[in-house]
């Protein structure tokens, strides 16, 4: 007995084990493997800009395209080898399958339920004609003639009573007016010191020496995490030029500063005389799952951050 509970545990554990490592193992790829990218947009004069990005994971494992035609942006994948039309085609398969089954299974039923039998048509029985009606003597007419003179007056009564009730409910709201306007009034200073206690609440906030410390903390890690996601690579030629050459030498003032970060691999030509756009680029990067962690930890672990988030969730309650 007791080696059959300690098969058992052994059993349990190495299954854990192998889940462990499996997670462990999956950490480390979103981690360490990282989400490569490359990509080309070229414009040539007089026509549209087409783009496209190919963004891959684990030596193709996971691939994914995007274009931008002049039909608009298209997007495909790949996950093991197999495109998105290839899956859409096995899933329409399989759905065309599980229709042809339920399809079969009630026909089936439907041909094992016994025939229902057609209910019997009643007997119509001719019904006798209706005999004629007499004459109305006079007298008859005599009281419906009152009778309709009543209902005449009861119906000008009552009119009067609804016009009566009408302007008595119209003075009502008239008399109702200037204590309508007071606590319209009470309720716009209300709403207007509310304002000005949390407008001074947010100045203090955002006033304070841990919030300016915060927002520098994450300006500074939102730059590292730009240019850690910006292409490491980039080649390829840009030529432009505006109707006025002082456009054209003011926008090449304003690349200029620029010019170590492009300037071994990307030739920008300006054209003084006429209005052109054309370029072709090329440019791939690469972006680390760690990178990301590092940003988000350092974040979270800062004080002053850590002190800010305190009290947001103090006012949230």
């Amino acid at each position: 007995m007791l080696t059959i509970i300690l098969g058992i545990l052994k059993v349990i554990g190495i299954l854990l084990l192998v889940v462990l490592c499996i997670l462990l193992l999956a950490v480390l790829l979103l981690l360490f493997c990282p989400v490569r990218y490359r990509g080309l947009a070229e414009k040539e004069e007089d026509q549209k800009a087409e783009a496209r990005v190919d963004v891959t994971w684990l030596m193709h494992l996971l691939h994914i395209t995007v274009a931008v035609k002049d039909a608009g942006p298209v997007i495909s994948f790949r996950i093991l080898g197999i495109s998105s039309e290839s899956l859409g085609r096995l899933r329409d398969r399989f759905r065309r399958r599980e229709k042809s089954a339920e399809k079969k299974t009630a026909e089936k039923k439907n041909a094992e339920k016994p025939p229902e039998k057609s209910p019997e048509k009643p007997v119509e029985i001719p019904a006798d004609k209706p005999a004629d009606c007499p004459k109305e003597d006079k007298d008859t007419s005599a009281v419906g003639k009152a009778n309709r003179e009543d209902s005449s007056e009861k119906k000008i009564r009552h009119r009067i009573r609804t016009l009566g009730n009408r302007i008595e409910a119209f003075l009502k709201k008239i008399m109702y007016i200037p204590a309508r306007l007071q606590d319209s009034a009470e309720r716009g200073i209300l709403i207007g010191r509310q304002t000005k206690e949390k407008l001074s609440s947010l100045k203090d906030f955002v006033s304070a020496q841990e919030f300016r410390e915060a927002l520098f903390l994450a300006i500074k890690k939102a730059m590292q995490l730009i240019r850690h996601i910006l292409p490491g690579w980039l080649s390829g030629k840009v030529v432009f030029g505006l109707q006025d050459p002082a456009d054209t030498g003011m926008v090449l003032a304003v690349i200029a500063p620029f010019f170590p970060l492009y300037g071994e691999r990307v030739q920008v030509i300006p054209d003084f005389q006429e209005k052109r756009l054309a370029f072709s680029l090329i440019f791939r990067g690469r972006i680390y799952g760690w990178m990301l962690l590092c940003v988000v930890l350092r974040l979270l672990l800062d004080r002053n951050v850590q002190v800010i988030i305190r009290k947001i969730r103090k006012k949230e309650v």
